[in-house]
């Protein structure tokens, strides 16, 4: 195989490629995925796998240092700039045999009814747990602002400006203690509370949180691909909108989005500050083709997809839920655990 320098390989690659589309520019009549992987690329870049629409390999190469204020990632990220959509690819040497993912969502971080506590063991168990990594979905700080339901702007102890960047009495922001696990943290998106801002002064905290730690930011809900041992674990994420109290209208608000895309692993809510995950079969057409495209198989195979309702960090007492006469949140942890194996389970 001719030697093509790190450079014209990473130009070449600068959108996804098939494995005969590589082998032309290499002038060879073929190329193993294998070969493939171990091409050399500048520093700084990292190769991206995923499969086309009729389930060839194709190869991306895509920048991905991060910050140098932050920690490095031994994974590397890859998203759309034009729709909410996002790889996330760990190394081909990646030798653990599970990762778990256990999202933050609903932390409210400046309330009166905060569960300061258990969000800061919470985030130290994300540090130290070497294969453990998260997400950010929404309601990150309180931001409760004139006008806000409830009057909550009256059950807050810091302001909005305080929860982001820390108060003049020495108390942490959120980004300072999300400061240490920026680089376990595969992207963020907004809720309902950031969004009162977007709405009044077009400002979202959470993009500011994105920058500050160095991860993708998406104002909607996200479609996410985790890459990892040769397998694609699908993942949709949204905040959620629902206003409902009982368990199961709140899972059939999770699991709306099922009714309008393909089948995916994981589809996730957060709002409703609850704990659930549900297992449901969905019967999906598999094909399977060699490295030149040729169809090898094809067959109807039964395909597990969890609806995943993720618990808040917000207290029952001394807030406007237990004034309104909600019931109380489920606290706990829901985590999607995805196998070297190529299988999942989400437990809660």
């Amino acid at each position: 195989m001719p030697k093509y320098g790190k450079q014209r390989i990473a130009a070449f690659l600068d959108r996804p490629r098939t494995l005969p589309e590589i082998a032309k520019e290499l002038g060879v009549r073929q190329v193993s995925a294998e070969k493939v992987r171990n091409l050399p690329l500048p520093e700084g870049m990292m190769l991206f796998e995923q499969r086309d629409e009729i389930g060839q390999p194709v190869f991306k190469a895509v920048m991905t240092s991060a910050s140098p204020q932050l920690s490095e990632r031994i994974w590397g990220v890859w998203h759309s700039e034009e729709q909410p959509y996002v790889w996330v690819q760990f190394p081909q040497n990646f030798s653990a045999d599970r990762i778990k993912i256990a999202p933050l969502s609903d932390v409210h971080f400046g309330a009166r009814a905060h569960q300061t506590k258990r969000f800061l063991d919470y985030v130290e168990w994300i540090r130290k747990s070497p294969h453990v990594f998260t997400f950010l979905n929404g309601d990150m700080i309180e931001n409760a602002i004139d006008g806000s339901v409830g009057g909550a702007a009256y059950e807050s102890i810091m302001t909005p400006s305080e929860q982001l960047w820390g108060s003049r009495r020495g108390e942490p922001g959120i980004i300072d203690i999300l400061r240490p696990i920026s680089h376990k943290i595969f992207w963020c998106q907004p809720g309902n509370h950031e969004w009162r801002t977007w709405k009044k002064a077009n400002i979202d905290p959470t993009r500011i949180i994105a920058r500050e730690l160095g991860i993708p930011y998406f104002s909607e809900p996200v479609y996410a691909d985790i890459l990892a041992w040769g397998h694609r674990f699908t993942f949709f994420v949204q905040h959620g909108s629902s206003g409902s109290a009982t368990k199961g209208g709140k899972m059939n608000a999770a699991s709306r989005p099922a009714l309008w895309q393909e089948a995916t692993h994981f589809i996730c809510m957060g709002h409703v500050h609850d704990s659930m995950a549900n297992p449901v079969t969905r019967l999906v057409r598999e094909r399977t083709f060699d490295n030149s495209g040729k169809l090898t198989g094809f067959r109807l195979v039964e395909k597990t997809q969890y609806i995943v309702v993720f618990p808040s960090f917000h207290s029952y007492f001394d807030s406007y839920g237990a004034r309104a006469g909600y019931a109380p949140g489920s606290w706990g942890t829901v985590t999607c655990t995805l196998y070297n194996d190529g299988s999942y389970r989400s437990s809660d």
